[in-house]
């Protein structure tokens, strides 16, 4: 059985994708600017509730759903609020010792073996399929994505659980006390266009810096 995972790739506007994705279902009501601002504005007797509602991760799944159906990035700004206010060591350039090492050949064995599937807008098995630049989520670790797919992955994570699960490890990371951090992003640019994404909750990390340090001492 194959394991592409086939996402609608439409050529819309990514816009109006956007706006679709966060029509109600249960009346007319969508995204419009209203009295509120921009939000979900439902009509009068609508089961869901009246007036509107912006809660942020029913716009991370509408900016996903978008991103996905287009093969535009479309982000919401909750998503980018709370990757800046989160991700305080930035992304790291490059692996930072064994365990991050393990899961990028873990990565490496599988896509040299052909064992992975691609997102509808990079998918090489698709006759006349442009090449585009490809992203692996550690924590999604079957399918290869092109960006816009990949950033609506990771909304789709944003602010669950399973977001604050380190990659090596697997181990729930609790919120960290004020000024502690909870986990680090690090993103590894790899040839052939791919790039490798994957998080370290602070004692891998650390132990992960150490086994470097001795390794070079």
């Amino acid at each position: 059985m194959s394991n592409r995972r086939k996402i609608k790739a439409a050529p819309e506007d990514a816009f109006r994708a956007y706006t679709g994705a966060y029509q109600c279902g249960h009346c007319p009501g969508g995204l419009r600017h209203g009295p509120d601002g921009w939000g979900v504005y439902h009509s009068e007797g609508c089961p869901v509730g009246a007036g509107v509602i912006a809660a942020g991760a029913a716009g991370r799944r509408a900016a996903a759903a978008a991103s996905e159906q287009t093969g535009v990035p479309v982000m919401h700004g909750s998503f980018a609020r709370h990757a800046e206010e989160n991700v305080i060591s930035g992304p790291v350039e490059k692996p930072n010792g064994p365990r991050a090492e393990s899961i990028v050949r873990w990565f490496i064995g599988r896509q040299a073996a052909g064992a992975l599937g691609y997102c509808g807008h990079i998918d090489p098995g698709v006759p006349g399929m442009p090449p585009g630049r490809g992203w692996w989520a550690a924590w999604d670790r079957e399918i290869i994505r092109c960006q816009a797919c990949h950033l609506a992955a990771e909304q789709r994570l944003n602010q669950t659980r399973d977001d604050n699960v380190c990659d090596y490890c697997r181990q729930f990371v609790p919120a960290p006390a004020a000024g502690g951090l909870r986990m680090y992003s690090m993103t590894v640019p790899l040839p052939g266009e791919m790039t490798v994404r994957l998080g370290l909750c602070p004692a891998c990390w650390d132990a992960d810096g150490a086994d470097s340090a001795a390794a070079g001492s």
